[in-house]
This record gives C-alpha cells, sequence and structure tokens, in this order.
C-alpha cells in the first residue's frame, strides 16, 4: 500500500483509464473530514471544475491520476469546492497548549482513499535543518476552524 503526499497529487494529469484521454489535472481533494478522502477535483482544458468521487478513481499513480471517466460529475457550485478549502494552515498546538507549527500537508493512503496523517511546518529554516513533523490522524483530539489540537506527547 503506497503512501503520497498531497503535494505530489496535486497539478497530476488525469488520464481516462478507458480511451487513455487527457481530461485535466488535479486541482485540489475533497474530504468527509479530515481523516477521510471523498474525492479529488479536477480542472479540465476548457477550465471548467470537475468532482471526481473516490469510487472513480482507478489509481493515484506516481505521473498521473487514473480515472472511470464516466463517474466524473460537473461541479457547478464553486461554493462546494471553497467549503473544502482550508486543510492545511491551521495551527497545531499540543493539550498542554504548546504550538507545533501548522499543517502543511496531508498524506494520503492510495489504496483505501483515507488521510492517515498531515505534515506540520514549523519555519522553513527548522523544517530544512530537522524536517517536518508528521501527525496521525488518531492523534488528533479537535480539528476546529482554526486549530488542530493533538495529544501531548507529541
Amino acid at each position: 500500500m503506497g503512501m503520497k503526499k498531497g503535494r505530489e497529487v496535486r497539478k497530476l494529469p488525469v488520464i481516462d483509464i478507458i480511451s487513455g484521454q487527457h481530461l485535466g489535472y488535479v486541482q485540489d481533494f475533497k474530504t468527509a473530514n479530515y481523516a477521510q478522502l471523498q474525492g479529488l477535483y479536477m480542472i479540465s482544458p476548457e477550465n471548467n471544475l470537475y468532482y471526481l468521487p473516490l469510487e472513480a478513481i482507478a489509481k493515484m499513480g506516481k505521473d498521473a491520476v487514473l480515472v472511470k471517466s464516466e463517474l466524473l460529475k460537473l461541479s457547478t457550485e464553486q461554493i462546494e469546492w471553497s467549503n473544502d478549502l482550508g486543510l492545511t494552515e491551521r495551527i497545531v498546538m499540543t493539550t498542554s497548549g504548546e504550538v507545533l507549527g501548522q499543517v502543511s500537508d496531508l498524506l494520503i493512503e492510495e489504496d483505501l482513499g483515507s488521510i492517515s496523517g498531515y505534515e506540520v511546518s514549523d519555519g522553513y529554516l527548522k523544517d530544512v535543518m530537522l524536517g517536518r513533523k508528521v501527525i496521525a490522524t488518531s492523534d488528533i483530539l479537535t480539528w476546529g476552524i482554526d486549530t488542530v489540537i493533538v495529544r501531548d506527547e507529541l
């Protein structure tokens, strides 16, 4: 079972697995909550926004996302998409009030479609010197509008 970072999937070409047709590029993710991926948003060459439910995704490969095009849906509501933005850039804080940084990316389990965790950035210099922290979704106690609260042990 492979794991991908969100930034590895964004901007990948979306290809119909049956016809081989290039349908567009991955724009963003749709989630049920912070722990479950529901699908992907795709921008077509004509600049239309499409929603690809999880069952439409055959494979998230290294260089492309392969889909069953008959299951993609034209997303008529930009509002729906904007509601799913903002998984990143939330402050991550422990239950004792220590700020660990802010959410910078999500980690997707390709085969299950679940979000296994999030990368946390503590500033460019610390990221370069020490690497980014990863928090598992199981360690998240509260996923708030502005702040993610995690176990103190992290």
